[in-house]
């Protein structure tokens, strides 16, 4: 049976399941680099990777299609993924982002 939950409507209606992602190839010290950080938020890890994920795709951080060079927007998700400042000349895209810029051309 599928649990109910309030849709927006106020009505009843079934709970979506959630989706499950498995990640193949993760390097351990990546591994004990997210273990490390979710101790210090007092988190599990699965909460954390979980956060780090919810903070990359959220609305604001959310790149919009075709506004960005696909390099870009892989660079950019990954600087916000982990909280990565960019140095770069063009500072534009990755500012719209939301990221730090430093811009290490300019005094």
């Amino acid at each position: 049976m599928t649990p109910l939950t309030t849709c927006p409507d106020g009505l009843m209606c079934e709970k979506p399941p959630m989706a499950n992602v498995n990640i193949r190839n993760l390097p351990d010290e990546v591994h004990r680099a997210i273990r490390i950080q979710a101790a210090h938020h007092g988190r599990s890890t699965e909460a954390e990777i979980r956060a780090i994920l919810e903070r990359a795709s959220g609305p604001e951080a959310r790149l919009k299609l075709g506004s960005y060079l696909a390099a870009d927007a892989l660079i950019a998700a990954i600087a916000l993924a982990n909280g990565f400042a960019m140095a770069t000349r063009d500072t534009t895209p990755f500012e719209r982002a939301g990221l730090k810029v430093i811009n290490p051309w300019e005094e």
